[in-house]
């Protein structure tokens, strides 16, 4: 009996080993999966920060773009505008020209048609 005994005891210790052996195995498995976890979330979460911050930066941008759109818009619209008055003001400026041409060559006229001062 003591030698059955024996027996048994010599036979269950080696199997505590392995099982003691395959939970620390299992254990240790298990944090790195867990480690694995965080790191793959945490690469998720910072994927998402940085999609959600392009976009956001995209906007801005749109919102630049339009801004200056508008403001090209706006001063073309003045250059213009500017541009034209200056082209009425030059035709004007020539009509006055010839209308003082005009006004000089009659003056003259009239000058040589009165007698001279005594």
């Amino acid at each position: 009996q003591q030698q059955q005994q024996q027996q048994q005891h010599t036979t269950t210790e080696p199997s505590i080993t392995t099982l003691e052996t395959l939970q620390n195995e299992l254990m240790e498995t298990t944090i790195e999966l867990s480690w694995e976890k965080q790191h793959v979330t945490d690469q998720a979460i910072t994927q998402q920060q940085m999609y959600e911050s392009m976009i956001e930066q995209i906007h801005l941008d749109q919102k630049i773009i339009g801004e200056k759109n508008d403001m090209v818009e706006h001063v073309s619209k003045e250059t213009y505008e500017t541009q034209r008055a200056l082209y009425m003001r030059g035709v004007e400026n020539e009509k006055l020209k010839k209308d003082l041409k005009v006004a000089l060559e009659e003056l003259a006229r009239a000058r040589r048609g009165l007698p001279s001062a005594p």
